[in-house]
């Protein structure tokens, strides 16, 4: 048995070194061909700003709002969310998702039961600080997790709630 499996060893390795080209032609047979473009198959990393994290946008579900003429609106009935022109909302109105979209560099992007809007820390209006990266949350080590499909994250404490 030991001389079946030492001859395998030598076969193989024989195998091995003797595929290959022959290095003293250096012409290449056809050009390599791509089949398809790539794709990518994963998200970005948790940590990683949305395309919205700029001052005059927010998310909204799968649309980005203009702040300057728009606010975001949850339908509390239905659960969806909507750009809308400034002031029609109605319902329940998102005007930041995050920090950068606060005119004072003290002030957080505050969501509560009302929606979410600029405010001063420690207000008593912040249920939870809205965020893009575990930066923008207010003490080391919080980490800034997605609230469901909507496109907003928030900071939580340690780690996101599973």
């Amino acid at each position: 048995m030991r001389l079946i499996s030492s001859l395998c060893l030598i076969l193989i390795t024989a195998i091995a070194f003797s595929c290959g080209g022959d290095d003293s032609n250096s012409s290449v047979d056809a050009p390599p061909t791509i089949d398809a473009p790539p794709t990518i198959d994963a998200p970005p990393p948790a940590d990683a700003p949305p395309p919205d994290a700029a001052s005059n946008s927010v998310t909204c579900g799968a649309e980005t709002c203009d702040t300057a003429t728009q606010d975001c609106c949850l339908d509390n009935t239905s659960g969806n969310l909507n750009c809308v022109p400034s002031g029609t909302c109605g319902m329940i109105t998102i005007t930041c998702d995050g920090p950068e979209d606060c005119g004072s560099a003290t002030d957080e992007c505050c969501a509560s039961d009302a929606g979410a809007a600029c405010a001063p820390p420690g207000g008593g209006m912040c249920d939870a600080q809205l965020c893009h990266v575990p930066g923008d949350c207010p003490n080391p080590g919080d980490m800034c997790c997605p609230l469901g499909t909507t496109g907003i994250s928030a900071c939580f404490a340690g780690a996101c709630p599973g």
